[in-house]
């Protein structure tokens, strides 16, 4: 942790002055003056002082998002809305658009945040980070939704194709061969033919030999 405890004295080769040296793990940052290392511990205490108030303040900005809701119910547009906030509430008029938007998605969907927020799905405090993080969420509820689903009582299992099917009919009973017409036997060799890699010219004047 860099603090002002950890300085160590050193010597500013370029003015002749004495400077010091944050460590920070393998790291060092040479220049920093006492003023400075103290302007930076101050930040520091500031940041997690801000980090740990946002996590408390939260649901109290809820409220405002929920007050926000239930009086944009009122009006059939954004733009009455806005002129009524302006008239009659200034502080709240002069709110960001986006966090306003924000705060007011955070109350319609407090749930639901809560319950991604146990699931380490929404890890932050931040309005903005929270909203991101429930839209990336919805976004791939609703591609799963959508993603085709195999029919109910069908194996995912590839089905055989026509050549595999001619290639069984070609194994049963001679009884159950002569149903097959002659267009079917025609097919059935050409698909032997090229399921083997052959010559399919060669294979007609092969078999216009035969047939003389």
């Amino acid at each position: 942790m860099m603090t002002a405890t950890n300085l160590k004295p050193t010597m500013n080769t370029n003015t002749g002055t004495a400077a010091n040296v944050v460590e920070f793990g393998a790291h060092k940052a040479p220049e920093v003056s006492d003023a400075l290392a103290i302007r930076v511990t101050a930040a520091q205490r500031t940041y997690g002082n801000f980090a740990k108030s946002t996590k408390e303040w939260l649901p109290k900005l809820r409220t405002v998002g929920g007050a926000l809701n239930e009086l944009r119910e009122l009006y059939k547009s954004d733009k009455e809305f806005g002129e009524f906030l302006a008239e009659n509430y200034e502080k709240l008029a002069s709110m960001p658009r986006q966090l306003r938007a924000e705060l007011m998605t955070i109350d319609r969907e407090w749930d639901l945040i809560e319950s991604l927020r146990e699931k380490g799905e929404v890890t932050s405090y931040s309005t903005g980070v929270i909203v991101k993080q429930l839209r990336a969420f919805k976004k791939a509820q609703a591609e799963d939704k959508a993603a085709p689903k195999p029919a109910a009582g069908k194996s995912d299992a590839p089905t055989s194709t026509m050549a595999e099917e001619r290639e069984a009919a070609e194994k049963t009973s001679p009884a159950k061969l002569s149903e097959v017409s002659e267009a079917d036997y025609a097919q059935i060799i050409v698909d032997t033919a090229i399921k083997a890699g052959m010559d399919l010219g060669e294979l007609m004047a092969q078999l216009k030999k035969l047939t003389k």
